[in-house]
């Protein structure tokens, strides 16, 4: 993904409308490649930045830095928003876990 359209998912675009100021970076060396789903990658790095976003209600920073490890890429991504609480921190891997209330999921299995 280019850096113009992570910036676009950001949502730096429709913050500034609603007069938010979001400063988004990527520090990544040219030529990181990585096997995978580009789909599905796109799909956590975007769900990464929007609750990224929604932590920074009021604006903030987002910083997203790429190296390269080994044979495998170690991504951060650091944003200067509340944080969260530990209960929140102990649940945040367990599946379909949310925050923001509850929520209509369907699982769609073929």
């Amino acid at each position: 993904m280019t850096q113009s359209r992570l910036l676009e998912h950001a949502g730096t675009i429709e913050a500034r409308l609603r007069g938010l100021e979001y400063q988004v970076t990527l520090q990544a060396s040219e030529g990181l490649l990585t096997d995978g789903s580009a789909s599905e990658l796109r799909e956590v790095f975007v769900n990464l930045i929007v609750n990224a976003v929604d932590a920074m209600p009021q604006g903030g920073r987002l910083s997203i830095t790429c190296e390269r490890h080994g044979e495998r890429l170690k991504l951060w991504f650091a944003d200067t928003g509340a944080g969260m609480p530990e209960d929140v921190r102990e649940k945040v891997f367990e599946p379909f876990f949310s925050t923001k209330g509850a929520q209509v999921r369907a699982l769609v299995c073929q």
